[in-house]
């Protein structure tokens, strides 16, 4: 059904659909008497039904899905069959156990009847196996027994703190306080990342200096505006305006042109208060360090307690600003005043060679700068973050700085092949050709023969797995014809052309002159789209 609803309403149809599928597959004990119906969340689009299988509700071993359209189908097909089933019922235990003045307590639990739960291991090997496998026993015990100690073992707990957002969990948020519509979630956690507010470490959202100075001045000076309440208030007028209930013209007048509208608001705020005030940070963990971000990146001013010295310093990009200790600023601070190490002379240029940090870490660079001519640039170049910078000599610093380094021509187009150090990691590269370095290889000793065992190899993307076969090479150019697992299901690779295999075929069956053909047909709607 429609993709964007969030309707929880299923038709007569469905439901009857529903009840039979599940007395076939369940049986009759696990049928309603009658059907259950949900409440809508708040603000919820009900003009379209709710997510579910077609009617059949076929399993999802019977439709030949597969990778994450099967993950997604089997969700969709569990959940909708388990909302109109019994609910589970289950024998809950706790048993306390009293030792001199202290008291220690076990919960057990066991499924005396599985109810909803037999939908989520529908498809395992031993239904009964995974049914038991949600229970949690306890040793048969009586009033009176005396159970023996084993083992002891006293363990420390530390309340931890709330759990960085995720996208579904900011999601769910969203959802709760009346937010947004399902078809602008997707887009407002694209924003907050590509305009920089947040960073993705692993499924987390984490806040950057940039997400906390803009907060922070949105707060000082236009509260109510990012408050939470405001949003959700803001969409009930929209809706009424959608309604007919109310006139969109006066609305948007007052919101800002109004007497404390947004207009004179922000007039106001920009009379009062400089541009540094808005990149400025205040961070309570820190009260003696100002942090700012800058145009060349996040940076922090602080007074030496020792010398008293006012000290001015960048910061790593990539940091959060919950990993800005006392000690990881005074550490910056120690490099700032130190100034730049020096390793030594380079002897092409006769140049010095300087170790000095920057926004985005240690790196070298060749030679002073020179004050009078801005644009004059040095040669510099990122130390590999698997150097620690203690083991830096003054061959390894030569070595760095000589990147990229010539490896010789390859022997079908006499091109030159070089090995480098980039944004992703060391590579080698041929005629703008480039492959990663596996974490065996080393940047400063891999030879011609590896890199063109490199080049050879069918070029991957990220995140995108690697050929699972090479079924030949292309009646028009040579070039190999390779099978790959992807998102959407095994598909045919030749260049930059990409065709799904159908699903009659797999990619055990696919041959050669049938993947040429899908090819050829995916080149063609390319062409004419």
């Amino acid at each position: 059904t429609y993709m964007r609803t969030d309707s929880v309403a299923l038709s007569n149809e469905a439901l009857k659909g529903i009840f039979a599928g599940v007395e076939k597959r369940f049986g009759k004990e696990y049928v309603l008497n009658e059907p259950r119906h949900y409440a809508a969340t708040k603000g919820a689009q009900e003009a379209h039904e709710a997510i579910r299988p077609s009617l059949t509700f076929s399993s999802p071993d019977e439709i030949g899905l597969k990778g994450e359209e099967r993950d997604v189908y089997e969700l969709i097909w569990m959940r909708t069959l388990a909302s109109q089933m019994p609910d589970s019922r289950q024998l809950q235990l706790t048993a306390s156990i009293k030792a001199n003045e202290h008291t220690f307590t076990a919960t057990g639990m066991r499924i005396l009847f599985p109810g909803f739960l037999r939908a989520y291991v529908e498809g395992a090997d031993d239904i009964e196996q995974a049914l038991e496998e949600k229970e949690k026993a306890l040793p048969k015990l009586s009033i009176g027994d005396q159970p023996a100690c084993k083992q002891a073992e006293a363990q420390s707990h530390e309340t931890k703190p709330p759990a960085r957002f995720t996208e579904a969990s900011l999601i769910q948020y969203m959802e709760r306080e009346g937010i947004g519509r399902p078809s602008t979630y997707a887009t407002i956690i694209s924003t907050l990342v590509d305009r920089g507010y947040v960073k993705k470490a692993g499924s987390a959202l984490v806040p950057t200096l940039t997400g906390f100075a803009v907060t922070q001045y949105m707060e000082n000076h236009f509260k109510d505006l990012v408050d939470v309440g405001f949003t959700s208030t803001m969409e009930k007028s929209l809706d009424q305006i959608a309604e007919g209930k109310a006139e969109w013209l006066p609305y948007l007048r007052t919101f800002y042109f109004g007497e404390s509208g947004l207009e004179t608001r922000i007039k106001q705020e920009t009379e009062k208060k400089d541009a540094e005030d808005a990149r400025q940070i205040s961070l309570p963990t820190l009260p003696n360090v100002s942090i700012h971000v800058g145009r060349y990146g996040p940076y922090f001013e602080a007074v030496n307690p020792t010398t008293n010295a006012k000290v001015k310093a960048s910061l790593p990009a990539d940091i959060a600003p919950a990993d800005l200790t006392q000690e990881a600023i005074d550490e910056l601070a120690k490099q700032a005043q130190q100034g730049p190490t020096t390793l030594g002379i380079d002897p092409a240029t006769g140049k010095n060679i300087y170790l000095k940090t920057g926004t985005y870490g240690a790196y070298l660079e060749l030679g002073e700068e020179d004050e009078t001519d801005k644009k004059q640039k040095n040669k510099r170049v990122s130390v590999p973050k698997n150097i620690p910078l203690e083991t830096l000599t003054h061959d390894k610093a030569i070595a760095l700085l000589s990147l990229p380094r010539p490896l010789g021509t390859h022997p079908e187009t006499g091109k030159e092949i070089r090995a480098g150090l980039g944004r992703f990691g060391p590579y080698v590269v041929h005629d703008g050709d480039f492959r990663s370095l596996k974490p065996e290889d080393d940047l400063f000793t891999v030879d011609l023969t590896r890199a063109l065992e490199l080049l050879a190899q069918p070029k991957g993307t990220r995140g995108r797995a690697a050929a699972l076969k090479t079924l030949g090479n292309h009646p028009e150019d040579g070039k190999p014809i390779t099978v790959h697992s992807g998102k959407y299901g095994p598909y045919v690779k030749h260049g930059s052309v990409n065709a799904t295999i159908p699903k009659d075929k797999t990619p055990e069956t696919i041959t050669l002159e049938e993947a040429v053909a899908l090819l050829a047909a995916r080149k063609e709607k390319k062409s004419k789209g």
